[in-house]
């Protein structure tokens, strides 16, 4: 996924951004309020979570106004609120708000992260226009042919596997979420190396030459095509043939 956090310079921060980015998420932090607003207005994440206790202004005041103006501002996002709110009430309006999930400042990383993982594929449904099967049981599913792994950073489909680097993790999970649209090269750039200003165009191509080859060898009913002077698309067909 990709995820913005808010929440100011901090230890617990720094922590969260760390456990955030080792299980494979395309993390961008921002620690000024107004900056985060205006990134939240100008990019497209897949969740922000909003870390209140962390702004001292924040949390010592009015939190409704303050997740009333960010609301606003997630264009559909899957929004996390990380605040101690004993009021029920304050909760209450939170969620009417638009918050997904409130927790509070003792918060388990695991819990948060299977609570964004699973409102993110119920937000993908949605959107696809797929309902959940019965007892379905899969996990980071993007489509019924190709799975991604978190826990183990890796592609899964049937019995076929394939164990992946951070960014080829990154790279075939942005592919994924484009729905065999073509993905602009600089917006999965952005994506898989969210740390990084500028990146050497030889090692994106690398990257995906070594995802290319991963994907191949594992026989996955999938390829990446190169969409010249644009980008990249996943293709998927089940009757494509494999000399496997």
């Amino acid at each position: 996924m990709r995820i913005l956090l808010i929440a100011a310079d901090s230890v617990q921060t720094r922590y969260l951004s760390k456990a955030l980015t080792e299980a494979a998420h395309s993390l961008e932090c921002q620690t000024e309020w107004r900056d985060a607003i205006f990134v939240a207005s100008s990019e497209r994440f897949d969740a922000v979570v909003l870390h209140a206790n962390a702004f001292e202004d924040i949390a010592n005041a009015d939190i409704v106004s303050s997740v009333r103006e960010l609301a606003g501002h997630t264009r559909g996002a899957t929004l996390a609120v990380i605040a101690d709110l004993p009021d029920p009430a304050v909760r209450s309006e939170l969620l009417w708000l638009g918050v997904d999930a409130c927790f509070t400042r003792q918060f388990s990383f695991m819990e948060l992260h299977e609570r964004l993982r699973r409102l993110d594929a119920l937000r993908i449904k949605r959107r696809d226009g797929a309902p959940r099967a019965p007892g379905e049981t899969s996990r980071d599913t993007t489509d019924d042919t190709l799975k991604l792994d978190a826990s183990a950073r890796a592609a899964v489909q049937g019995d076929r596997r394939a164990a992946l680097s951070r960014h080829e993790f990154m790279v075939l999970e942005c592919l994924l979420r484009a729905r065999e649209a073509t993905m602009e090269r600089a917006e999965m750039t952005r994506y898989a190396w969210p740390d990084k200003d500028e990146i050497n165009p030889a090692g994106v191509n690398l990257v995906i030459s070594h995802l290319r080859k991963k994907l191949d060898a594992a026989c996955f009913d999938v390829r990446i095509e190169t969409v010249a002077g644009v980008g990249y698309r996943l293709v998927t067909s089940r009757a494509m043939q494999r000399a496997c």
